[in-house]
């Protein structure tokens, strides 16, 4: 684990994702106006980018959502689970 990476602060992710989709103003002030550095902004920004792309995982969230439009987005997570597992995506609940 990184220095100041932590499982339970999710709270800061949000306002990362929020810096990032603002454009019109600067990254400075969206940071200080939230209570978080610049540098741990871009930290974040460096371990987003530096994620791997898994084209599986693409290819699986396309399929749940041509299964939940299919089904008026009736389906719960069980019947999802399900619905996957005929279409040969081995997956569980969560």
């Amino acid at each position: 684990m990184e220095k100041g990476e932590s499982l339970l602060c999710s709270g800061n992710e949000v306002k990362y994702s929020f810096i990032h989709h603002k454009k019109i103003w600067p990254v400075g002030v969206l940071c200080q106006l939230l209570g978080v550095t610049r540098q741990s902004y871009y930290s974040y920004q460096k371990r987003q980018n530096n994620k791997p792309k898994d084209p599986l995982h693409d290819e699986l969230i396309e399929r749940i959502k041509k299964i939940a439009e299919s089904r008026h987005y009736c389906y719960g997570s069980r019947r999802m689970r399900k619905a996957l597992n005929v279409l040969g995506y081995p997956v569980g609940r969560r």
